[in-house]
């Protein structure tokens, strides 16, 4: 009898050491998994969705909700990200630490030069004031009215757009100099500082254009008649211009009704081969820092909900884009919606998260041909 009472309580003691083991086995697995998913080189990319910035692996790996943003662009060590709040607040994220700290107030966007402890930003509220400043928030110099900053390789040089002009301006006195007039809309400074490749638009065209800065000499990479007017929700031409590091090749984004295109562009040959499309229209583009990947993110137009209001007496159809795929958005229609403000389809939980999944980020291996979704999501960049 005793035995057997010993045997018992043999197995019960080797039961409970088994599940201690066990547990404190998995705690530990999980915690490691925790830390290593918390290192800086495990970040990779990084995006907004739902109104709040976001970093991940390259492949949606280990997501991390930094703060409530707009726009994001990693550092040039990549330790961390530079955002825009919810308040127009330059701030720095730091992601080892997890710690933000601000830098300058009143942005609307911003670059920051990858070669120098420098940003370019644009002043919210000023017509696009532009200024540079060290990422300690120190004003270096006053460009006045510009967008689209693009920085050279050196990092002692900026291009940019002030009104119809394309301007560069050089340290330490950093005076603007014309270089080409016209329409341009979006701008890249090639990598050995040579060339600047821009999109331009007008009432019913819209043309990719390579500017030699030494001469400002153009040529006309590709041009495309547009009967639509591009609209914040259907930007429809030519857009986003990004070159590859250390190369003579660009990528650019062409959208028209059928959807988006990525198309890579040899500025030696003026050769240029398709890379991607997708059924909506795309926005942004970013390329890693060796330029070995990209990332856009598009929107999937025909899936979205089809909500409509009374305008001027008539029904009409409202239209729907990236800006609008947010909480805040949702919460205001569904206010409209019992002051009986919107028709068409039912508001309900299916149609508002078909709205905020209705943007969906891709990221391309340019090296492989090969691309995977990184979920839903907006404006993403890469280390």
């Amino acid at each position: 009898m005793a035995s057997s009472q010993n045997k018992g309580l043999q197995f019960f003691i080797t039961t409970v050491v088994f599940l201690l083991l066990f547990f404190g086995f998995y705690y530990f697995i999980s915690n490691k998994n925790k830390e290593e998913g918390s290192t800086t080189a495990d970040f990779e990319a990084a995006f907004i969705n739902d109104g709040a910035a976001y970093i991940s692996g390259i492949k949606a790996e280990n997501p991390k909700k930094i703060a409530v943003a707009d726009r994001i662009a990693f550092n040039s060590s990549g330790e961390g990200l530079y955002y825009i709040d919810n308040y127009a607040k330059l701030k720095y994220y730091d992601i080892a630490s997890g710690d933000s700290k601000d830098v300058f107030i009143n942005v609307a966007a911003f670059a920051v030069c990858p070669a120098a402890d420098l940003i370019a930003v644009a002043e919210r509220g000023q017509a696009g004031h532009l200024k540079i400043i060290t990422s300690a928030g120190d004003e270096v110099a006053d460009l006045g009215i510009g967008i689209q900053p693009s920085w050279f390789t050196e990092g002692q040089r900026l291009a940019f757009i002030g009104g119809t002009t394309i301007y560069n301006a050089a340290g330490p006195e950093w005076n603007e100099s014309p270089l080409y007039q016209g329409n341009p809309v979006d701008i890249a400074v090639s990598p050995d500082g040579k060339s600047i490749l821009f999109s331009e638009r007008n009432a019913a065209e819209s043309r990719l254009v390579l500017l030699t800065i030494a001469t400002k000499g153009v040529t006309e990479v590709k041009k495309a008649s547009v009967e639509e007017a591009s609209t914040a929700t259907a930007p429809l031409g030519f857009s986003w211009p990004n070159w590859l590091a250390g190369t003579n090749e660009a990528l650019f984004i062409y959208n028209d009704p059928k959807g988006g295109r990525l198309y890579r562009l040899d500025a030696a040959t003026g050769v240029v081969t398709g890379v991607a499309e997708e059924p909506g229209p795309i926005y942004s583009l970013a390329v890693s820092v060796n330029g070995d990947r990209a990332a856009y993110f598009y929107v999937v137009s025909t899936n979205l909900p089809k909500f409509t209001e009374t305008i001027d007496g008539k029904e009409t159809a409202i239209v729907i884009g990236p800006q609008d795929m947010t909480v805040d958005y949702i919460e205001a229609l569904y206010k409209r919606g019992k002051d009986g403000e919107i028709g068409g389809e039912k508001l309900n939980n299916l149609n508002t998260r078909k709205l905020l999944d209705g943007d969906v980020i891709r990221v391309v291996d340019l090296t492989k041909g090969t691309y995977w979704p990184l979920g839903s999501g907006q404006y993403p960049v890469l280390k």
